[in-house]
């Protein structure tokens, strides 16, 4: 993903010639990695719909067939190598047939997958997580926006003004840059891409031709999407730790007004408060909250094997039948208690069983 658009915008070569540069040894290493993924795949289990694992080889090799399997050809075959061959030079016409190599960017197509599965993990940080795919995304649009710009200086050298002709002087060795390396070429492109990206221009650097100002409008139009991506993502996460600490303090300032208008006392106080603070903390966790999604027969089996045992345990159960725990199960609901607070007092008239 990162490797074909540089080495079509910065390679000062393009096609197989010659066979010792960097951008023929990678390409030719992920190709032999993609068709050794394209082998694996005919012996890659798969979840049909029923969520039933496929282990037959016919099966899995008929599934792959349908689709994937054409799909990671069209990614895998080296076309701009096959059309342009052992050309040496590089062209206006060569760079046009080179375009090509980006069909092998439709292998990420497969990243949805592990994204989703990272997504999902709940091992990882969904914080953290989120701020390392937008950092990506980020990077991924500023990189191709680098490459692009390049790529259409490169197109139209030496007959017209180009972005590149303020800053030719560092970008061609003048000055600055006197191995005039394909990096350094990257990196200042990628810094007008980036300033372009985030609208912060200082007009040191602008549009020349025709071609780079309709590419500059659709990536500020794009910098309109990605932006309002991010800023929502993150919006999600910051907004709902501050819902549920707002909630919070919204039910303690209504408890403080409450022990005021009726003077509780405060020891009284402090227990419900430590009450409030209990209950907000293990929310997430009830039984009701995470046994609703399930289904009744399965619900039960949970709750039996959490607390049938206390049940059964107790003088009063004892001997019960399991079926009658079960469905007295099926009407308990579990309640957070505060260390050292009583209960159930001597003498009270009460109309629930409780069990510690």
């Amino acid at each position: 993903m990162i490797c074909e658009p540089a080495f079509l915008a910065f390679a000062p070569n393009l096609g197989f010639f010659p066979v010792n540069s960097p951008d023929t040894i990678i390409t030719s290493l992920l190709i032999v990695a993609y068709a050794l993924d394209i082998c694996l795949n005919f012996f890659v289990a798969y979840y049909d719909e029923d969520g039933t694992l496929v282990t037959n080889p016919r099966a899995i090799a008929r599934h792959y067939a349908e689709w994937q399997l054409w799909v990671d050809l069209i990614t895998t075959i080296p076309f701009d190598w096959i059309v342009l061959g052992l050309r040496h030079e590089s062209t206006v016409a060569t760079r046009y047939v080179s375009l090509l190599r980006l069909l092998r960017i439709g292998r990420a197509y497969r990243l949805n997958k592990w994204a989703l599965f990272l997504t999902n993990n709940t091992s990882l940080s969904l914080f953290w997580l989120t701020m390392l795919r937008n950092g990506l995304v980020l990077f991924y649009c500023t990189h191709i926006g680098a490459c692009v710009f390049f790529y259409l200086a490169r197109q139209t050298e030496g007959s017209v003004v180009l972005w590149l002709t303020p800053a030719h002087d560092a970008v061609t060795g003048a000055g600055g840059m006197p191995d005039a390396s394909p990096f350094g070429k990257y990196i200042f492109s990628l810094y007008w891409s980036v300033v372009t990206f985030a609208t912060v221009g200082y007009g040191d650097i602008h549009a020349q031709t025709v071609e780079e100002a309709a590419f500059v409008t659709f990536y500020i139009y794009l910098n309109v999407f990605v932006g309002a991506y991010i800023i929502g993502t993150v919006t999600l996460l910051v907004t709902r730790a501050d819902e549920e600490t707002g909630r919070y303090r919204s039910e303690l300032a209504v408890l403080e007004q409450y022990g005021a208008t009726h003077r509780i006392p405060k020891d009284m106080l402090s227990a419900m408060r430590g009450h409030l603070r209990l209950h907000h903390s293990a929310q997430e966790a009830t039984d009701e909250r995470v046994l609703a999604v399930l289904p009744s027969a399965m619900r039960h089996r949970v709750l039996g094997y959490m607390y049938s045992g206390v049940l059964a345990d107790s003088w009063l159960l004892e001997g019960v039948h399991q079926k009658f725990l079960d469905t007295l199960l099926g009407s308990a609901k579990m309640e957070y208690v505060m260390p050292k607070v009583e209960i159930v007092s001597e003498g009270d008239l009460v109309n629930e069983l409780r069990a510690p």
